[in-house]
């Protein structure tokens, strides 16, 4: 059987907003999953405005899903976003990052963007009948919650090598 996405999810409480914590960036919590959190706001990585749906889904997807490439004879597990939003029409893709500048020769944005082309192509990959009018991802910076992005050249290529996905550099979501 191939990657299943849509185990271990949890339906999200119909509030106006809630937060997305990466435990893996916050040491906050038990586990190195993403979660989401509905009262500890300033702990949040995230923000997201829902207000009050009652079809939001949430899935942790790093140290939850692995995926694996084969090299020289190899498994390499590859780099995954922390979390999906869903509704029935719409899915989010988001990749959680807390240092100002770069980190391993690169800047946040490049290793995020990264992170993500490669979630949403073993998503499609394993779903490949998932359709959605609304996709997007988002890159996350709790150290830089103000930070522009504003490069089209990349925006432009995300989206082509996602299939449409719109990326998006921000600490809020709105559904």
């Amino acid at each position: 059987m191939g990657l299943n996405f849509f185990v271990n999810e949890q339906n999200v409480n119909p509030v106006g907003e809630f937060g997305i914590i990466d435990s893996a960036q916050s040491h906050s919590h038990s586990s190195n999953k993403a979660y989401v959190d509905y009262s500890n706001s300033t702990n949040w990585n995230t923000k997201v405005i829902s207000n009050n749906r009652s079809d939001v889904v949430f899935n942790a997807i790093d140290n939850n899903i692995n995926f694996y490439k084969s090299w020289r004879n190899n498994l390499e597990k590859q780099r995954s976003c922390d979390a999906m939003l869903y509704t029935a029409d719409s899915i989010i893709f988001l990749e959680i990052k807390d240092w100002p500048v770069k980190h391993d020769g690169k800047t946040f944005t490049e290793s995020a963007i990264e992170q993500l082309e490669n979630t949403i192509v073993h998503f499609f990959t394993a779903h490949p009948k998932r359709t959605f009018t609304k996709k997007y991802a988002y890159v996350s910076n709790k150290a830089r919650p103000r930070f522009v992005y504003s490069n089209i050249n990349n925006i432009q290529k995300f989206k082509t090598n996602t299939n449409g996905f719109i990326l998006r550099v921000s600490t809020e979501i709105v559904l």
